[in-house]
């Protein structure tokens, strides 16, 4: 239940600094009645959670049924540090199992998008942007990058820090 010492204490803290109203203004305005016609949004909008949430629960088994045909490549891509059940779901979908298309890993990183563009100008070397590429797999990839590189028992943190 809401009080006025809970509103205060989480006042203590950062309330905002956009907020101009005290713990008894916020506790005050919490107090009222909903019409008929409010009820009524709330519990259409609560049927519409509803329903997507059991859309979500049909989804996730869908993906998971699709996955039975990699299930040892989607095992295998999880024992890499940074990556996860979503993260390997999201690799598999993007590249597939088959990667015979890739000369090397140098040109799956290209596509991907994950390769620096080049920019020289007069024998001088300036930073350059990355290439576009396929942004799921582009975000996925940086994603699982940087939760590679909070792991302490592999050495992919120091060679992080060392780039």
């Amino acid at each position: 239940m809401i009080n006025l010492a809970s509103i205060e204490q989480a006042g203590t803290g950062k309330r905002g600094y956009r907020l101009k109203a005290t713990p008894k203004q916020i506790l005050a305005s919490l107090d009222g009645a909903l019409s008929y016609n409010d009820r009524f949004l709330m519990a259409m909008n609560m049927n519409l959670l509803a329903s997507y949430q059991r859309e979500l629960i049909n989804l996730e088994s869908r993906i998971y049924e699709q996955l039975e045909a990699f299930s040892e490549l989607y095992h295998r891509l999880q024992a890499i540090p940074g990556v996860g059940e979503g993260t390997a779901q999201i690799i598999i979908a993007e590249i597939g199992s088959d990667v015979s298309p890739f000369p090397d890993a140098h040109h799956l990183a290209s596509w991907a998008g994950l390769c620096p563009g080049s920019y020289e100008s007069a024998g001088k070397k300036h930073g350059a942007h990355t290439l576009p590429g396929n942004k799921y797999l582009k975000t996925t990839m940086i994603t699982a990058a940087m939760a590679a590189k909070s792991t302490k028992q592999t050495g992919l943190r120091d060679f992080y820090w060392r780039l």
